[in-house]
């Protein structure tokens, strides 16, 4: 297993191949550490004091804008905030990466890990898919597993 920590950069690269490439404005930065000011400038006033403390930073943020039309996922401009798991995912990590969606008005919060959920995770999720829905209308959680030696997403 390598350290959480090894995967942001990957992670971070895969997201914008993902995201980046009919977007008139995307980008997307580790944010474990620290926030830089081109996150900074797409968040809310009211939100920046939340980003000085660890356990309200997501491991990465983003901000993808789209030609008007386009509206991947239904918008044509969202922030994007992503939880990165060394191992199998579990609800404490939805939860979690659902809290930052939430406090950074996220229209996409993404639970990244490298194995796939357990089966009884899947299957609370099948019967309450409720879980992967954010408060703000139209706003959703996913959760995705990341392939190490592909540096992509499965």
């Amino acid at each position: 297993m390598s350290s959480e920590r090894e995967l942001y950069q990957p992670v971070r690269k895969a997201l914008e191949k993902y995201f980046c490439e009919e977007a008139e404005e995307c980008f997307f930065e580790v944010t474990a550490d620290k926030v830089g000011e081109r996150v900074r400038e797409k968040l809310a006033d009211e939100v920046l004091f939340l980003i000085r403390k660890r356990e309200f930073r997501p491991d990465i943020m983003g901000y993808v804008r789209v030609p008007t039309g386009l509206g991947i996922f239904f918008f044509s401009e969202f922030r994007v905030v992503v939880e990165v798991k060394d191992g199998k995912p579990s609800v404490n990590d939805l939860f979690q990466v659902k809290k930052y969606g939430e406090l950074y008005d996220a229209a996409i919060s993404i639970l990244v890990s490298t194995d796939k959920p357990e089966q009884r995770f899947l299957r609370l999720l099948k019967r309450k898919p409720t879980l992967l829905s954010l408060p703000m209308g139209g706003y959703s959680a996913f959760i995705t597993r990341f392939l190490k030696d592909e540096y992509d997403f499965d």
